[in-house]
């Protein structure tokens, strides 16, 4: 008898450590909106970009903080009264990027540096304020020296991200790092130079630490991908910094007590492996599909991490919005997702701007279904599939035999001359800047450029938009302009970033450059292309109004 006990005590304890360690079975899951509020803003917030936004508890209330991007301000709706209980107005010159609320007495703000040199010397971007705007500490960067020599770093290399992709852990704010690498993405000269994984923000002791054992060694040598490397993060469920690579299948955890790298492996089923391109590209080259924004749901004790398909692939934006447990199980995938979810400790929710004065806030569960998971999942990349093709045939009938640029032109008007230059400008989706400051170069010149070999393509999704962006920037002057209102031409930009002004140069009728220019590479690169045949002669009217060349 006193066998068989023990035989049974140890079958049921077998069956116990089994389902402990049993993974969960991936589900088709779904929204529930339980409940939808929607809070008439106030007449200064309507017509504001909404950057961030947290839902807290003040003095006993349930609030949402609003970042009001365009105001640099703050401001708090009451959720029950659905009435505005204060602002905080960002006393900053730059952009006001990123926030997080802790109490009434502690609120970290994220404002944009002038310059890495200026920020290093009089810190202003990273703030904590009080619930009335007071500035109760600036930080600074008071760096380890000893990682400086140690890493051969530069104080420049730590200074942290300062924007809206950060996390809040353990008293320290945690971002990726921001400057830019030596060399292109898995070239040896990128490798030698890599920056560590984070950079921390102590907010007790005012210090910027790094990571001093662990950089960015999830890209080897030989594998390229576009110069910019993302990375996103979240705080996990035990509070340390999560970090995502846009390329990578995996994720870090970073415990910055011990300087230590926990990784997990957390992949969509519906990207296989994000392959590398086949040769060392600048940024404005793209993959099909990469990972972007992770998130941890305090209220489900869930991670959400998006996995983007590119619109330059697939006709469209996708995102699959894939969720795993706290243990890093994967659970499964919202796919052609359009919510962005936030959470507090209670709440999983959605905020969005209805229309200009109304902000919609959809609170929601997420539920599984009892369909069929491998067909669901199938049926997904099936879609994948037949966008992918019907994306490409797009583009073979567009560029079929000649680059885009150069063939949409001729398609809308004759091009006699073989030597000239086109300049695609794709209405407000470029960098804050960049557009104002070639708009303004080429109504400067407009008479010059109307009487030269110099064309100009408006790219946007609809003739509304075209109308309005030329009307805005004076455009209509101009004798030689191509107008793409299907969006044609931004869907096979293949840039990762934002569509800054692209410009093509056809030299004895063979295009010797085709580029979209960096912000950094405007003011020296693109303006100097458009104002003069180089960066040394540009382009001036004699006395009889005809086109001569000068000298810079």
């Amino acid at each position: 008898m006193e066998t068989t006990i023990k035989i049974i005590c140890a079958l049921i304890a077998i069956l116990m450590l089994t389902s402990c360690n049993r993974k969960p079975i991936p589900a088709v899951y779904d929204y529930e909106v339980y409940k939808t509020q929607e809070i008439k803003l106030e007449e200064n917030d309507s017509n504001c970009h909404i950057l961030g936004q947290q839902m807290v508890q003040i003095d006993g209330r349930d609030v949402i903080v609003l970042l009001m991007w365009e105001k640099r301000k703050l401001s708090f709706y009451d959720l029950k009264t659905e009435k505005k209980i204060n602002e905080i107005v960002v006393d900053t010159i730059g952009r006001l990027w990123g926030f997080h609320y802790i109490n009434k007495d502690s609120i970290i703000v994220h404002c944009s540096a002038m310059d890495q040199e200026t920020e290093l010397n009089s810190p202003q971007a990273q703030r904590l304020i009080d619930y009335n705007g007071v500035v109760k500490k600036i930080y600074g960067y008071d760096i380890d020296e000893s990682e400086l020599q140690e890493n051969n770093y530069n104080k420049e290399d730590l200074l942290p991200f300062i924007g809206n992709n950060f996390a809040y852990c353990k008293n320290n704010i945690v971002c990726p790092e921001s400057y830019s690498y030596e060399g292109l993405v898995g070239t040896k000269e990128y490798i030698e130079s890599l920056r560590p994984i984070a950079i921390r923000m102590d907010l007790d002791e005012k210090k910027c630490n790094a990571s001093k054992k662990h950089k960015w060694a999830s890209i080897k040598e030989g594998e390229y991908y576009p110069t910019y490397v993302f990375s996103y993060i979240t705080s996990t469920s035990d509070g340390w910094p999560l970090i995502r690579n846009s390329f990578c299948s995996d994720i870090f955890e970073w415990r910055f007590d011990e300087d230590t790298i926990i990784k997990h492996s957390v992949k969509s089923r519906l990207i296989d492996t994000i392959m590398p391109l086949e040769n060392p590209a600048e940024y404005e080259y793209n993959v099909p599909e990469y990972y972007q924004t992770i998130k941890y749901l305090p209220a489900g004790d869930i991670y959400y991490n998006m996995a983007y398909f590119c619109k330059d692939f697939y006709n469209d934006n996708i995102w699959s919005l894939v969720i795993f447990d706290k243990n890093f199980n994967y659970l499964g995938e919202i796919y052609n997702n359009e919510r962005w979810l936030v959470a507090n400790e209670k709440k999983i929710f959605d905020c969005y701007k209805k229309d200009d004065k109304t902000l919609a806030i959809d609170y929601i569960r997420l539920v599984k279904t009892n369909r069929d998971y491998e067909k669901y999942i199938d049926s997904c990349k099936n879609d994948l599939q037949q966008r992918r093709i019907r994306c490409e045939e797009n583009k073979r009938k567009l560029i079929e035999g000649a680059l885009a640029s150069v063939n949409f032109v001729k398609s809308n008007m004759e091009i006699t001359a073989s030597n000239y230059k086109i300049l695609t400008l794709y209405c407000n989706e470029g960098c804050i800047g960049c557009e104002s400051v070639v708009l303004k170069t080429l109504i400067a010149y407009k008479e010059i450029l109307n009487k030269i070999p110099f064309y100009i393509i408006v790219s946007a999704d609809n003739m509304a938009h075209i109308n309005s962006y030329m009307e805005q920037n004076n455009l209509y002057g101009f004798n030689k302009i191509a107008i793409d209102s299907t969006g044609i031409m931004k869907s096979i930009a293949n840039t990762n970033l934002l569509h800054n002004p692209r410009l093509t140069i056809v030299e004895d009728d063979v295009a010797t450059l085709d580029t979209i220019y960096q912000a950094m590479d405007i003011e020296d690169k693109l303006l100097p292309q458009i104002t003069g045949p180089d960066e040394y002669t540009k382009y001036m009217l004699d006395e009889d109004g005809n086109v001569i060349i000068g000298v810079r």
